[in-house]
């Protein structure tokens, strides 16, 4: 068999080959991961629909107030913007903080390829979200107006907790931005 020095591709030309071969499998790596967050999100406000679905009325009315939050002796809200969290409860929460991971699911909310901030699920009764009146499907975008969209936000956001007596939850429900005042006492 004669082999063609000319036909044959050299060494560097097979590894440019390679290396752009890798490249476009990890472009579509990427692109996959992004649209499994997306699914994860579709099926996660699909659940929330059927949710809403089934606390309608017969007549498929709403009801016509949302749930209270739930009652939690070191948390108190005299109105649906502002709530006082004892600072034992306060402390008790900052020292263990993934506390917390096992009270909700926060899921990134992607746009445009950037975090937008987190989307919040799956709130246990009696946890610290229910009790500050967070629901379901609320969209978690700032914290005393830092925006949670990158792990170096959420950074500078920790630190800043450790001093803090006031927080100010900035959060979308169904389309409208809220804000809930959150004093430490």
């Amino acid at each position: 068999m004669l082999l063609c020095a000319a036909c044959t591709p050299s060494r560097a030309t097979l590894l440019a080959e390679i290396r752009a071969t890798n490249a476009t499998i990890a472009k579509l790596a990427a692109q996959l991961d992004a649209q499994e967050a997306a699914l994860d999100e579709q099926a996660a406000e699909l659940a929330l629909l059927r949710k809403d679905m089934s606390a309608l009325r017969a007549d498929g009315t709403p009801p016509t107030e949302p749930p209270a939050p739930e009652e939690d002796p070191h948390i108190h809200c005299p109105n649906p913007s502002v709530c006082v969290i004892d600072q034992v409860r306060w402390d008790e929460l900052l020292k263990d903080p993934s506390s917390l991971a096992r009270q909700c699911r926060l899921v990134p909310l992607q746009e445009d390829g950037r975090t937008r901030g987190f989307k919040i699920f799956g709130i246990r009764q009696g946890s610290l979200p229910r009790a500050l009146g967070l629901q379901n499907g609320d969209t978690l975008t700032h914290v005393n107006e830092i925006r949670l969209g990158s792990a170096d936000e959420v950074v500078k956001l920790a630190a800043d907790l450790l001093h803090t007596k006031t927080l100010i939850l900035t959060f979308e429900r169904r389309g409208e931005t809220m804000n809930r005042r959150i004093e430490i006492r």
